[in-house]
């Protein structure tokens, strides 16, 4: 071949690796950061598990909600760093749960953010919450902040979202804007245990033996750059006693028990029979973890299932509860947009 011939060849050449390249284009790789095991307190309240872990904002020390059904660092207004509390923001609401609907209202503010051990020079912006009320009044109910916290947070100053979703209002997870590969493992004891464990940034060994089921897009970015996905939306199963709802599945540590919207169920707690329910990928017919339990003692987050009827505000959704959180460790990887499951 002559020398003009191979100047020829060497671009093309270089093109089709780079094309071939891209499209075996897997998922993305972060260069590992510092691995941190943060401590998941479970908290029985009346029978109900309450996962919470310690955060520090602006040096300020709080004891908050986990909870992977929302997203969102957000703390009521008493429990926040008083040099916060007059930030002039917009003002911005959010909505939890899935029938009797709880609404806040708040601003939101920057601090720098730490959870347990990690350094406190991650700067995220979270929700003051200065109301709070039912999504079914007319308006906000503004109580006291003694009222918001005992009454909604369970006497906890507030709730972490950690879920892959996002709804640009700028209170995105915490956990993805500290350094490092934006993935963390939960993990809860048998019930009954009080401690669990939240690895951030776990090693691919840690991650070995999970099954993994990717999450839709989300429409909007998180604040750090990272996609948001929509872990409200992913696809799943569950069967009661040969009804079957394959409405999209929740994996919600905010929530002890089992909640199904649907219109297939009318009686509710359901008292007897089987639960069995799965997660799958967003395409192709297969369940690719699968688990199910006996209705025995109406135990909450163990075999207590709430029934709610949908309504043109609440649609059909199956939210699994911490009922999963028990049986399985569970794994978020806000960069890829997925959500893996571990047999315990």
């Amino acid at each position: 071949m002559t020398a003009f011939k191979q100047k020829l060849w060497f671009p093309f050449i270089s093109l089709m690796v780079i094309i071939m390249a891209e499209g075996c284009k897997k998922d993305i790789y972060i260069d590992p950061a510092k691995e941190y095991n943060i401590p998941l307190t479970i908290n029985y309240i009346s029978n109900r598990p309450v996962p919470t872990v310690t955060i520090n904002v602006n040096g300020v020390s709080r004891q908050v909600i986990f909870d992977t059904g929302s997203s969102g660092l957000r703390i009521v207004v008493g429990a926040a760093n008083p040099s916060l509390i007059n930030a002039p923001t917009d003002t911005v609401s959010y909505t939890y749960g899935e029938a009797d609907q709880v609404k806040i209202k708040g601003r939101i503010v920057g601090g720098y953010f730490a959870l347990e051990q990690t350094p406190g020079t991650s700067s995220v912006r979270f929700m003051v919450i200065d109301s709070i009320g039912r999504v079914s009044d007319n308006g906000l109910a503004a109580l006291s902040k003694s009222d918001v916290q005992s009454s909604y947070f369970d006497g906890f100053s507030g709730i972490m979202g950690v879920g892959l979703g996002y709804n640009g209002d700028g209170a995105a997870s915490p956990i993805p804007q500290l350094p490092g590969n934006g993935k963390y493992i939960v993990e809860f004891p048998a019930f009954g245990g009080t401690h669990g464990n939240v690895i951030i940034n776990p090693t691919d060994a840690e991650l070995n033996g999970f099954t993994f089921v990717d999450v839709p897009k989300g429409n909007v970015t998180i604040p750090n750059g990272d996609d948001s996905w929509n872990d409200h939306a992913v696809r799943g199963m569950v069967k009661i006693n040969n009804v079957t709802l394959t409405n999209p599945v929740v994996l919600d540590t905010g929530t002890p028990q089992m909640n199904l919207v649907t219109d297939l169920l009318t009686v509710s707690p359901v008292s007897s029979g089987t639960v069995n329910y799965g997660v799958a990928n967003q395409e192709g017919p297969n369940i690719l973890v699968q688990n199910s339990f006996s209705i025995k003692n109406l135990v909450a987050s163990l075999d207590l299932i709430e029934v709610i009827q949908p309504t043109s505000n609440v649609k059909p959704i199956s939210n699994l509860g911490t009922s999963v959180f028990f049986d399985y460790d569970v794994a978020y990887d806000q960069v890829n947009g997925k959500i893996g499951l571990r047999k315990k």
